[in-house]
């Protein structure tokens, strides 16, 4: 047995050393590289952004129903159809406008514009008159054989598939000038004691504009055919009051400006036209070859490589959604013509809808590229629906005009209302497109006058030459002699 008091050495085992004390991260390093993760995931969540949302919001809206703004084609005969007429007077040597050289010479000095600009009288100079007319007789010809014809149609509009991005333009200047050589035409007749045969002349400008009003053109060419139709309408107001024309020729004319003041389906068909190009051009952007599309507008400037590389993620640019911004508020102007004469309303909502999107927003705003689109070429248009009400009321005042013409030729006097020309001299009274209620008249002011767009019947304002300024646009009747027209004439 061990003895217990045999001492015993403790035994002595290797400690490790003590551990050296850590260094703590300084509070502003910290803060550094949890603003540089925050900064680098932000980053990756925002160029990441548009995959995102797109997964979340992939589907774009059901196309609402567009029925009534669907452009037919058409088939006009080439040798039934006016614009080849007219073409000769642009006289174009290639598919560009800007090689287009009209055959219409105007001499220097002379002011075709203020020969036809009734709100401000011209000084008649027959013999510049009498040169100008020389040396148009090709284009004057050139405007009867169109006349003759039954159409006036663009063949490269007639059919609503061509009406692409790149959709060919015609110069229409021509088309106004060669019209307003006409109207001088015809006022140089009545000016020469010929009134029957300068009202045949000058309703030929009603007729032409009618023609291409319905012809299945574009807005732009229908606004020309109303600014046509109109000078024929203001023209053949002009002439009234010089010579006595035949009752004949009376209820001819008048009968020929009726019939042309049958626009509503063809400028219906104006405001179509428009919407099926826009709704064509959208579905260029979204076809197969969009890449393809997207490098040619880059390269040619026509867009930026940002915008590009926005319209690839679908929840930037939805084609239907796109769409059917254009669908509504095209369908609300078709609707309009020929029911309303002012779109105060809906030209406030559109302008509404095409308030720019704040930049900080445009990540976060579903097809917003569309709705940028929309703001840049979704153009309000009621003053377009204003024009054809005002042209309508020229047309009609010209048909009550005529009809006074011929009264005042049977009694020797106006009558004390216009329901006293139903129906011999007139089948009813035209009515003012404005409010729906027959035209103005007023005996003893000796005027016809319209409510304007403002609906507000104020006796009309016989002061003052241009109608189309006056809140009641208002016309005078001028019963003047012809000793005394012809000292006012010069």
């Amino acid at each position: 047995m061990d003895n217990p008091n045999q001492f015993v050495s403790p035994v002595i085992f290797n400690q490790p050393a003590a551990p050296a004390p850590i260094k703590k991260m300084k509070w502003w390093k910290k803060l550094l590289l949890t603003l540089l993760v925050v900064a680098v995931l932000f980053g990756l969540g925002v160029y990441n952004l548009p995959r995102i949302l797109t997964l979340l919001y992939p589907k774009d809206s059901p196309l609402v129903d567009n029925v009534q703004l669907l452009l037919k084609s058409v088939s006009v005969p080439d040798a039934d159809n006016g614009f080849y007429d007219f073409t000769q007077i642009n006289n174009c040597t290639s598919d560009s406008p800007s090689d287009c050289s009209p055959t219409i010479s105007i001499p220097k000095g002379f002011d075709d514009l203020a020969y036809t600009n009734y709100t401000k009288p011209i000084k008649w100079d027959q013999s510049a008159v009498d040169q100008v007319l020389k040396a148009n007789e090709q284009a004057l010809t050139l405007f009867d054989q169109a006349v003759r014809k039954n159409n006036f149609q663009i063949p490269d509009y007639a059919d609503p598939a061509n009406l692409h991005t790149e959709l060919r333009l015609y110069p229409m200047n021509s088309w106004r000038q060669v019209a307003r050589l006409q109207a001088i035409k015809a006022l140089s007749l009545s000016y020469q004691g010929q009134p029957d045969q300068a009202l045949l002349e000058a309703v030929k400008l009603n007729k032409l504009g009618h023609q291409i009003i319905n012809g299945h053109n574009n807005l732009i060419g229908a606004l020309v055919g109303l600014a046509i139709e109109q000078l024929g309408s203001q023209t053949i107001l002009e002439i009234l009051p010089y010579g006595n024309p035949t009752q004949t020729t009376l209820v001819t004319v008048q009968n020929s400006i009726q019939k042309s003041s049958e626009n509503i389906e063809g400028y219906k068909n104006a405001f179509r036209f428009e919407y099926t190009h826009t709704i064509n051009s959208i579905d260029e952007t979204t076809n197969s070859q969009l890449e393809t599309t997207l490098q040619r507008m880059i390269k040619n400037g026509e867009t930026s490589p940002a915008y590009a590389n926005y319209v690839k993620y679908k929840y930037y640019y939805k084609p239907n959604q796109t769409k059917n911004l254009y669908t509504s508020l095209y369908s609300r102007e078709v609707s309009a013509v020929g029911t309303r004469c002012e779109l105060n309303d809906l030209d406030q909502q559109v302008g509404l809808s095409k308030s720019p999107i704040a930049k900080w927003k445009l990540l976060f705003t579903e097809n917003a590229i569309g709705k940028m689109m929309f703001s840049l070429t979704g153009i309000a248009l009621g003053s377009a629906v204003t024009k054809d009400c005002q042209n309508d009321l020229v047309a009609n005042i010209a048909q009550i005009e005529l009809a006074l013409k011929g009264y005042i030729a049977d009694n020797g006097s106006l009558p004390i209302d216009l329901n006293a020309l139903v129906p011999k001299y007139l089948a009813s009274v035209p009515v003012d497109l404005f409010d729906g209620q027959p035209i103005r008249y007023s005996a003893e002011k000796k005027i016809l006058y319209s409510v304007g767009v403002n609906k507000k019947d104020l006796g009309g304002q016989p002061t003052g030459t241009d109608w189309a300024k006056m809140e009641n646009p208002t016309f005078e009747i001028k019963l003047i002699k012809n000793v005394d027209l012809q000292q006012e004439r010069d």
